[in-house]
């Protein structure tokens, strides 16, 4: 269920802010793309939230990362998915936190992340 407001919050926002301009200088934009960057968000919003609370939960979780995606950044409550020089999707992520801003670029389309649960919310790092 909250899988499908996901997936509906972000097609509505695609049709709201006229993204579709930002299609004809990214690749990551296709329709048969997008899929990617929802599982993606997806997967880390689920993973944050199972361990947020858990005070001294720690996992190493690798994630695929969507296609033509060639660096993923992080910030408090921030994710960018950067192409070349342009950031092509930044999106919110409830209860995330980094103890610094960091950038990590994918290995075989994935990236590997420690998230530990600090009781209020998931400390994310490179793993």
């Amino acid at each position: 269920m909250k899988k499908i407001a996901i997936i509906i919050l972000f097609i509505m926002s695609l049709l709201l802010c006229g993204c579709s301009e930002k299609a004809e200088t990214t690749e990551l934009l296709d329709w048969s793309k997008n899929i990617d960057i929802i599982d993606f968000i997806s997967s880390l919003q689920s993973i944050v939230d199972a361990n947020a609370h858990d005070y001294g939960s720690m996992q190493i979780k690798e994630f695929n990362v969507p296609y033509a995606v060639d660096e993923v950044c992080f910030a408090s409550n921030k994710v960018l998915l950067k192409h070349g020089t342009q950031e092509v999707y930044p999106f919110d992520v409830n209860l995330l936190e980094v103890e610094s801003d960091f950038c990590t670029t994918p290995t075989d389309g994935k990236i590997k992340l420690k998230i530990e649960g600090k009781g209020n919310y998931a400390q994310v790092s490179k793993a």
